[in-house]
């Protein structure tokens, strides 16, 4: 009986399972009594002061008049900072069931679907969680831990590329100098372009030069040789 008394306790149970377990507390008790050789108004103070401090241990510490408590604070419900999205699940399960504790596990299941959802701070994983539509809030588990493992690898490569950024624009001496041997070099290219024009300007002057005296000694020539 104790033992029935505990299971009854802790899973929450409703006003019809309360009275379910009343029934059968007195068939047990009135087999008792007879058993032992004493009427059924013998025990039933006992039975009834049993039975009254049952309900006064429920309605102070069970979640039947506390419901609404239970209510408030599962839809206040936020992911804490370090909590696994595990961890944050079997915490909604648990608020659902106290505070709906007369309603069907589907039902229940919905509402912690939809809890915990809304207990995500981080809007993409809550978006694309809206968008995938799970069915129940172990479906929604799963994929929200692949989603967040995706969204944490992209952080990680986003902030080893602004380190790489960081590391460059911390470097302006280097930069400084590359440009200075890039001028240089431009510069003494540009030199030797010139050098080699003013070579080969030179080089055809001197051919026209020659040119024209030999044509001169040629023209000399003849006129001589026609003399004679």
């Amino acid at each position: 009986m104790v033992m029935l008394k505990q299971l009854f306790m802790k899973n929450e149970i409703d006003a019809q399972s309360t009275e379910i377990f009343r029934r059968t507390e007195r068939m047990m008790a009135e087999a008792r009594a007879e058993k032992l050789g004493f009427g059924w108004t013998d025990v039933f103070p006992i039975f009834q002061s049993d039975m009254n401090l049952v309900t006064t241990l429920k309605n102070r510490f069970g979640s039947v008049n506390r419901a609404e408590v239970f209510r408030a604070e599962l839809q206040t419900r936020v992911r804490f900072k370090n909590e696994s999205l595990p961890e944050l699940a079997q915490s909604i399960k648990k608020l659902t069931r106290r505070a709906y504790p007369g309603t069907s596990p589907l039902v229940r299941d919905t509402l912690a679907l939809d809890s915990f959802i809304d207990a995500i701070p981080e809007t993409e994983v809550r978006l694309r969680l809206r968008e995938v539509g799970p069915k129940s809030i172990n479906e929604a588990e799963n994929i929200a831990v692949r989603l967040e493992a995706l969204r944490v690898a992209d952080i990680r490569k986003g902030r080893n590329v602004r380190i790489v950024d960081i590391e460059t624009v911390q470097e302006p001496d280097l930069k400084r100098e590359i440009n200075e041997i890039k001028q240089s070099i431009e510069s003494l290219t540009s030199e030797v372009l010139i050098i080699k024009n003013q070579n080969d300007q030179q080089f055809r002057g001197d051919n026209n030069y020659r040119g024209n005296k030999n044509n001169f000694n040629r023209n000399f020539n003849n006129r001589g040789a026609f003399r004679r």
